[in-house]
């Protein structure tokens, strides 16, 4: 949105406000450092789940609603496990590169290569989590050049 902003003031104030939410979340970023993948994997088998057929549209089943909110229930020490190791520190990597701050700037070319092939992406509960480093990379690319 700062781009977009006209008013210099307002602009300065997204500016601001982005490197301070940056500042916010920068101790998460290297927590994926802490992801083991034997404990993962542990965590993933316990939980039975295959998020490929959590996407499908439920049956007419009367019974779907529980099975799944008992899958999903089975499912939480994975995705928490993956919350706190992959996710947080994805969603910090991308909070980081939306600020303007050389140092933050500095910080993901450091660990944006690591974080990318740190887990396994072929096994991770919640699917959704690898877009957000993907879409860090390739912005980092585009703003300067390398990642």
């Amino acid at each position: 949105m700062w781009e977009l902003e006209e008013d210099a003031d307002l602009r300065r104030q997204y500016r601001d406000l982005m490197t301070e939410n940056a500042n916010s979340v920068i101790a998460r970023l290297p927590n994926y450092r802490q992801f083991d993948t034997r404990e993962h994997a542990r965590l993933l088998a316990a939980s039975i789940w295959d998020w490929r057929a959590a996407c499908l549209p439920p049956d007419e089943d009367p019974n779907h609603g529980a099975q799944y909110n008992a899958r999903l229930r089975r499912l939480a020490p994975a995705s928490t496990y993956e919350n706190k190791y992959l996710q947080g520190p994805w969603e910090a990597a991308h909070i980081l590169s939306l600020s303007e701050a050389p140092d933050h700037h500095r910080m993901l070319r450091e660990h944006l290569p690591l974080l990318l092939t740190t887990h396994p992406c072929d096994n991770i509960a919640l699917s959704w989590s690898i877009y957000d480093v993907e879409w860090t990379y390739w912005m980092m690319v585009q703003r300067t050049g390398t990642a």
